[in-house]
């Protein structure tokens, strides 16, 4: 495939828009027509769009090209629970979509629940990691910090409400104080990054816990190497590629229980799984995976190492994606 053009060359006439994030589906609706000028410019052959009730949801509005809608996981586990028109917008966008690429089991099920659309319409597979990437080995960020003697717990979500950041922080203050050794790495950003710094300050775990900031993608190996274990307290999950991660480096992970995370962690095979916003539930796991015996831990190592390999390797999972675009303009020259 060819590089990409630069930003600058595609977006030079498009007009200048606001910069206040899409929280609503009608929000969607002021952009309509400058979408429909570009995709009327561009006449694509198929568009792929998700989130269901943002650009899944213009998409299916503009009804231009065959459309691959493309759930997010919580597009369907969250904001469509959340209330009826979330609920409705994502039916209403998945009955005019061609076909639905999800990444888990969970998301597959609720989506043909609500929309009614037959499970052949749907293709289901976790969007898969690049294994030479992510893969166990040493990390020299361990010895820069000077945690060579530490255990140290890796959490990689969003600084937000929806993947329980205060679960995280309240679950290590109180897992910490049992445990000494424990130490938090937690690169990322997001709204709630003030509460967070108060957090650790007012607690005084500020010694315990390094946050980097975002990091460049190049350089996330060097941290999944660097932890012992991984910390997810998510209030909704499907396949997350953080935990797939994690589990091609060879971590053992301790995420909220969610059926999405279950398709994944068998509990004191490969992992633990901790109710969702009990930081007393996460603490203990905390302590679990502490005192995993090293051997236990190898184990554990290699054998989330084999099923990522067999499961998620991006290379082995990229036709399935190519397939559903098949499907997709096939069911829409049919009609």
């Amino acid at each position: 495939m060819g590089e990409f053009p630069p930003a600058a060359a595609i977006n030079t006439s498009i007009p200048a828009l606001s910069q206040e994030p899409v929280t609503e589906p009608e929000d969607c609706l002021p952009l309509m027509p400058l979408f429909d000028k570009i995709v009327g410019d561009l006449k694509p052959d198929l568009i792929q769009a998700g989130p269901l009730q943002s650009c899944g949801f213009m998409a299916a509005l503009s009804g231009k090209s065959p459309l691959l809608a493309m759930s997010w996981g919580y597009d369907i586990l969250y904001d469509a629970a959340r209330d009826e028109k979330m609920r409705w917008i994502a039916g209403w966008t998945l009955k005019r979509a061609g076909h639905l690429l999800c990444d888990c089991l969970t998301v597959k099920k609720e989506a043909c629940e609500i929309s009614g659309i037959p499970s052949e319409d749907v293709t289901q597979f976790p969007w898969g990691i690049d294994l030479e990437s992510f893969s166990p080995g040493k990390a020299k960020l361990r010895e820069k910090l000077g945690w060579e003697d530490s255990f140290v717990i890796l959490t990689m979500r969003s600084w937000e409400e929806l993947y329980g950041t205060e679960t995280v922080l309240e679950a290590f203050r109180l897992a910490q104080k049992q445990e000494p050794r424990l130490r938090l790495l937690m690169p990322g950003d997001g709204s709630q990054r003030e509460m967070l710094r108060a957090f650790l300050s007012k607690n005084k775990i500020d010694e315990f816990v390094y946050c980097p900031g975002l990091v460049p993608n190049e350089t996330l190996p060097e941290y999944f190497r660097t932890a012992d274990a991984y910390l997810s307290c998510s209030h909704c999950d499907g396949s997350s590629i953080s935990l797939l991660e994690a589990l091609a480096s060879g971590l053992p992970a301790l995420v909220s229980e969610l059926p999405g995370n279950r398709e994944w962690i068998t509990p004191a095979v490969n992992g633990f799984l901790a109710k969702a916003g009990d930081a007393g539930d996460f603490a203990s796991g905390l302590m679990l995976l502490s005192q995993l015996p090293k051997e236990e831990r190898n184990e554990i190592a290699l054998r989330n190492r084999r099923m990522v390999e067999e499961r998620a390797d991006w290379k082995r999972n990229f036709p399935k994606l190519l397939d559903s675009y098949g499907k997709c303009i096939a069911k829409k020259r049919a009609k």
